[in-house]
């Protein structure tokens, strides 16, 4: 009897497609079961990451908050900026002052007697150029003594003093300028040696001989504030008021224009209001995170996670809290926790016996506010951002939680890996008891086809009974 070699051949069954049926059978539900514990482990990780970046952001609000010095922005103004410009730091006092400028620092300019022209031979020798306490020798050589040359000889040598020439109708000029103001950057120039043609350049006022003309005597600034007077050798003044910065634009005695030096309180506002907005986010991210929809059954990624509901209780405990200080607590600015756990700028809250005015606040208080934020053990802002630290910092509680979430992941990956096995040896069980039954019947229909045979080939009833 011929061996069957192919499945299904002996019985007429589609053996392939009943055993890849049963396979599937078995092995989906365990599949399925698999591929959603994944998906939620997925979902996690998509949530916690979510919750990482509103971390991320509020802990950026909180960064400018821990530093006191962004608490303390001034606002300085002129009454005239033609007359002057004004800045400050935030060391100034607020307050004002009366600035008359009286005269603006000029730089020293000196004058050569006219030449035919620049290119015009003057002579050799060493010019030796001293301003404010700096000296620098230019040797002048034949090769290059004309007018020209020595204008582009001073100008290379970096002395203090720039050079041009003028041309005027007696002829060509060479004019020295001081590239520094105030009476300190005088300059005077003495000559040496060469063919003596460098001597009209000699300007020595304290030596006796000065052949240079000064058109522009080198002078400090004078202002008066408050009638008080002060001087500056450049018309940058930093040193007559600590932490402002006067910058002269112009002079016109006997009128004086009013400095004036506030406080910041709009800087202050916007941080305070930047905190709120980026804690009032962070809330609003959980809320959705942990939130139920009963009508669409529909769960938020981190609906039941401790992580984030542990993470808004200790944000609203740290609100809450009170420290010493003028301003004790957060409450004191006008801030309030809404029953959604936000927080409301000049809200009516309850626990006050009258609405506190952050604006007011900030203007009777203004050193405080930043004292509240920003002080190195109790500031509000250096508690929370403690706090977000625990989540966010390397092997945080975050990394925790979303190094457990891989490894879960990790572990459905074998368990699909030893399903797949499993399946593997139930195929070939399958596939070795469907042969054998395939065999049997290819069996049972050969020896149904020779008993048919063997019947057929029987004598009838009838010749049986007419043979006798």
């Amino acid at each position: 009897m011929p061996s069957v070699t192919s499945p299904g051949i002996g019985s007429g069954l589609d053996i392939s497609s009943l055993i890849t049926q049963l396979v599937t059978f078995e092995g989906q539900p365990a599949a399925d079961r698999l591929s959603r514990r994944e998906a939620g482990f997925q979902a996690q990780l998509s949530g916690l990451g979510t919750f990482r970046s509103s971390l991320d952001a509020f802990r950026s609000a909180l960064a400018p908050l821990k530093d006191l010095s962004e608490f303390g922005g001034r606002i300085a103004s002129s009454s005239d900026e033609e007359i002057f410009t004004v800045t400050a730091d935030s060391e100034v006092a607020p307050g004002d002052y009366s600035i008359e400028v009286v005269s603006l620092a000029q730089s020293h300019k000196l004058s050569s007697g006219a030449f035919l022209d620049a290119e015009t031979y003057v002579g050799t020798g060493t010019l030796t150029i001293t301003t404010g306490g700096n000296t620098v020798e230019v040797e002048i050589i034949d090769s290059e003594a004309t007018l020209a040359h020595i204008r582009n000889a001073i100008n290379d040598a970096d002395a203090g003093v720039t050079a041009n020439i003028v041309n005027a109708d007696d002829g060509a000029h060479l004019v020295l300028s001081g590239t520094e103001t105030g009476k300190n950057n005088e300059i005077t120039i003495t000559v040496s040696g060469g063919d003596g043609g460098l001597s009209p350049f000699i300007y020595d006022p304290v030596g006796g001989t000065t052949n240079l003309t000064e058109t522009q005597a080198a002078s400090d600034a004078e202002i008066l504030i408050d009638s008080f007077s002060h001087f500056s050798e450049t018309n940058i003044v930093k040193e007559a008021i600590e932490g402002l910065t006067i910058e002269l634009q112009s002079a016109d005695p006997g009128t004086a224009a009013t400095l004036s030096i506030g406080l910041d309180l709009d800087q202050a506002r916007t941080l305070v209001e930047d905190f709120v907005d980026a804690y009032n986010s962070l809330i609003s991210t959980a809320n959705q995170l942990t939130s139920y929809d009963p009508e669409t059954k529909t769960a938020g990624l981190l609906q039941g996670n401790s992580i984030v509901s542990s993470l808004t209780d200790r944000l609203a405990r740290e609100f809450n809290r009170t420290v010493t200080g003028n301003l004790t607590t957060l409450r004191d600015l006008g801030l309030s926790i809404s029953l959604e756990g936000k927080i409301e700028i000049d809200a009516n809250d309850l626990n006050l016996e009258s609405v506190v005015n952050l604006d007011d606040v900030l203007a009777g208080n203004f050193n405080d506010v930043g004292a509240l934020f920003a002080d190195n053990i109790d500031g509000f802002a250096v508690r929370f951002d403690s706090l977000l630290d625990e989540y966010l910092k390397f092997d945080g509680l975050l990394d925790v939680r979303t190094d457990g979430l891989n490894a879960s992941i990790e572990r459905i990956n074998d368990q699909r890996e030893s399903l797949d096995r499993h399946l593997v040896a139930v195929e070939e069980r399958y596939r070795v008891q469907f042969l054998a039954l395939d065999s049997l019947i290819s069996q049972l229909n050969n020896t149904s086809g020779f008993l048919g045979a063997q019947l057929a080939n029987l004598p009838s009833p009838a010749a049986l009974l007419g043979g006798k």
